[in-house]
This record gives C-alpha cells, sequence and structure tokens, in this order.
C-alpha cells in the first residue's frame, strides 16, 4: 500500500486513492494547448477520460498528487506525479 511521502516541511506527495483532485484536474485539461502537449490533439478531456487516465495511471504505476502547504492541514495541489520501473531485457 502506498504512503504519503513527506518530502520536505512545505512539500508532501499524497497517493491518488488517497485525494480526490478530479475536479482541479478536469480544469487543466479543459485547455486544449495543455491537451496536446500531453496527447497530441487539440481535444479536451470528459470526467469520464480523466478518470479512465487516472485508473489507469495508477494500476500501472505509482500515482500520486504533489501537495504543498504551510501546514499539513492546509494544502494545494501543485501537479501529479506517476513513477514508472520499466524493466527491459538485456
Amino acid at each position: 500500500m502506498k504512503q504519503t511521502l513527506q518530502i520536505d516541511h512545505a512539500l508532501r506527495l499524497v497517493p491518488y486513492y488517497k485525494v480526490n483532485h478530479c475536479e482541479e484536474a478536469l480544469a487543466w485539461y479543459q485547455d486544449v494547448n495543455l491537451v496536446y502537449l500531453v496527447d497530441g490533439v487539440k481535444r479536451p478531456y470528459s470526467p469520464a477520460t480523466l478518470e479512465a487516465m487516472y485508473s489507469y495511471l495508477d494500476q500501472h504505476g505509482e500515482l500520486f498528487f504533489g501537495l504543498k502547504s504551510r501546514t499539513r492541514e492546509n494544502g494545494f495541489q501543485l501537479g501529479m506525479l506517476l513513477y514508472l520501473r520499466i524493466i527491459s531485457p538485456l
């Protein structure tokens, strides 16, 4: 089970399943220029597409949201982080 990672006094990474920041993330993915940088198409995400993406990433890697705060109780989202361990044959 993934745990919250305290990076320093103000920054922590919270596992995807422990927070719901889809509303904030959906706003990001309404920006067609951002979507173009991510996916190569200029089409905003629907809520279902966003949830499908996050579910896939969480199943295939370690998906975290980065939260920065002055106190542990008061935080705001900086972005997401996906850690993938890729093992390739030699």
